[in-house]
């Protein structure tokens, strides 16, 4: 019996069914590939209005059933999710991760026993609690977390989404221990709570950690006091040492970060601009260097330090003006325009690690710029939201307004580097 068989036999006795699996979706394949395919789509179909009633997908489903005791998870799912899991806000995408790999019955008993009373009041929702549950150790993980988050990591800020993305891997102990005696100092000089969860997610975090304290001292050495120079300066410099740049590149860009060097590469830029039209910013550059001897991390600092990105400056040479319409990103390609709200451009649904964390960090952002300089709302309300963070939508009378609250920005590097990452 083919697929296409199966599919429009299964969607006339479930109509749900045909909702959920279109003729080329790609999970109904997979599951159909897997041992006893037909015998799961077959099961999926009895409870198909359950399941799509209560927004699973196909992804869902597909997880669900890859592996050993499907038949046992589906019953579960039928018989319990609505009980016990959605009144938590618990949804498809969280109950096919926590049931997808062993012991995923003593985790689902864990959560209906605990998580009301132990996690949510520490605003744990159920996609932290999934990312937390999937592999091994899950209940050291989440004993951990009960015992210690209110003391050690909420008054350091935080959240849910960046404590499931450190402890998610091995070595989940050691990272704590790292945030214990490290952070703080990090923390004060720009490094973000999101930063700092995707950084030790990653294999070689000790490394990267490593490394950041052997630069300790070159934080100290970031300075920069001329108020014609953006405060975002400071944020690019931090933010080259938590990338990895080495020891010589950032210093060298630290002693090249003056106002005179800054006004002599606008001079230079204004020298070979206007005169031809290039298509891509990498031809820019390389005119630069070779002409006035500036590498790519020297333009990026000084484009950084007017408040322009590389898509600005392929403007400013095509067109001689210093001043055009551009998204605020310093390493974005060039494209058409596109006034897309931020916010809107990530959607709702099966979002990836990134989008979650750009999403909830927009936001959070924004607070903490207001929690800490309630007069400038207005400005950053409408640079964050209506502007999508592009420094070129502001209008002639807000500029002078918006470099004004960047300088009242100078005196938090947290908060500077927060907002650096957005624009990044």
């Amino acid at each position: 019996m083919s697929l296409d068989d199966i599919i429009e036999q299964l969607g006339k006795n479930n109509e749900s069914f045909t909702h959920i699996f279109q003729r080329d979706d790609k999970n109904i394949q997979r599951i159909i590939s897997t041992k006893n395919g037909e015998t799961k789509l077959r099961s999926i179909a009895g409870i198909s209005d359950f399941l799509f009633k209560n927004g699973f997908n196909s992804y869902h489903y597909f997880s669900i059933v890859v592996g050993k005791g499907w038949e046992e998870k589906l019953e579960w799912i039928a018989a319990n999710y609505e009980a016990l899991l959605k009144p938590m806000e618990f949804n498809g995408s969280h109950v096919s991760q926590i049931v997808r790999n062993k012991g995923w019955e003593e985790k689902l008993e864990w959560i209906a026993a605990n998580y009301e009373a132990l996690l949510k009041p520490m605003e744990f929702n159920g996609y932290h609690v999934s990312q937390i549950v999937r592999n091994k150790g899950w209940e050291e993980k989440l004993e951990w977390i009960a015992a210690n988050y209110e003391a050690l990591l909420k008054p350091m800020e935080f959240n849910g989404y960046h404590v499931s993305q450190i402890v998610v891997g091995k070595g989940w102990e050691e990272k704590l221990e790292w945030i214990a005696q490290h952070y703080v100092f990090f923390k004060e000089n720009g490094l973000s709570n999101n930063k700092l969860a995707l950084s030790l997610r990653t294999k070689d975090w000790q490394s990267t950690t490593e490394r950041w304290s052997e630069h300790k001292d070159l934080f100290d050495m970031i300075r920069i006091d001329d108020e014609r120079i953006s405060p975002l300066v400071e944020g690019y410099l931090r933010n080259s040492i938590f990338k990895g740049k080495g020891r010589e590149t950032v210093f060298a860009l630290i002693q090249k970060c003056t106002y005179e060097e800054i006004d002599r590469f606008e001079r230079n830029v204004y020298a070979v601009s206007g005169i031809q039209i290039v298509a891509s910013v990498d031809a820019i550059l390389a005119e630069l260097n070779r002409k006035f001897g500036y590498s790519k991390e020297e333009v990026n600092i000084y484009l950084v330090a007017i408040n322009k990105n590389k898509r600005g400056l392929l403007s400013w040479y095509n067109y001689g003006q210093k001043t055009k319409q551009y998204e605020v990103s310093l390493d974005s390609p060039t494209s058409e325009e596109d006034d897309t709200s931020l916010l809107d451009k990530i959607p709702e649904k099966e979002r990836t690690l990134l989008e979650i964390m750009e999403k909830d960090s927009i936001n959070k952002v924004y607070q903490h710029i207001i929690n800490f300089d309630p007069e400038h709302e207005r400005i950053w309300q409408r640079f964050i939201f209506d502007y999508s963070c592009d420094m070129e939508n502001l209008k002639p009378e807000e500029i002078g307004e918006f470099n004004n609250a960047l300088k009242e920005l100078r005196s938090s590097k947290s908060l500077l580097g927060e907002v650096y990452d957005l624009l990044t």
